[in-house]
């Protein structure tokens, strides 16, 4: 029984050594190979934009949404509707989803979010597109702070919104996680499960 036990101290020190070689020796070493070969390609140019279906389009009188994987048509908005725009933050549970929601005096209205491509094309340019609009320097970090809290902000707000609805009513199901108030509490389905 003795014989037994030192054969196990003995696999268990050498296992130890082993995960311990692992962690400090090879781990790192492919690290800095991955590294190299990710700042060898970047330098040469052989690095593609990343590739998103949804992209956002706009021009001087109107913008959109469209798959460019569909043959749908594409969701399209005049820059004249708009009379709220809010930023706020989806919580999808393993990550946060940055979204701009630009709504209309009926408080329909077109949601973009950060993963769709053309996004600081479009965020840079609605206080060009809509005079007053917040700069997206002066909003972006503090909705992005802290993780997984909704950080409701208002951009923009058209004197000809009027009483059309405040932010309360543009946070209506933000998250499964974060409910509005009015909404009981009680077990219910994540978005998108």
């Amino acid at each position: 029984m003795k014989d037994f036990w030192l054969i196990l101290a003995v696999v268990a020190i050498i296992g130890l050594l082993v995960s311990v070689f692992l962690d400090r020796v090879v781990s790192p070493w492919q690290w800095k190979r991955s590294f190299a070969k990710f700042f060898k390609d970047f330098s040469q140019g052989n690095i593609k934009p990343r590739s998103y279906d949804i992209k956002i389009h706009f021009d001087e009188t109107r913008f959109g949404v469209k798959n460019d994987q569909s043959t749908d048509q594409p969701l399209r908005m005049s820059w004249s509707e708009v009379v709220k725009v809010a930023a706020y933050k989806r919580d999808l549970f393993y990550t946060d989803l940055i979204c701009v929601f630009l709504s209309r005096a009926d408080q329909t209205g077109l949601e973009i979010h950060w993963d769709m491509g053309n996004w600081i094309d479009f965020t840079t340019s609605l206080p060009t597109r809509l005079p007053g609009c917040k700069p997206t320097g002066s909003w972006l970090q503090d909705i992005t702070v802290p993780a997984f809290a909704t950080k409701l902000t208002e951009l923009y707000a058209s004197s000809s919104a009027g009483q059309a609805g405040g932010l309360s009513d543009i946070s209506r199901g933000l998250s499964a996680a974060t409910p509005p108030d009015s909404v009981p509490k009680i077990n219910r389905t994540p978005e998108g499960c």
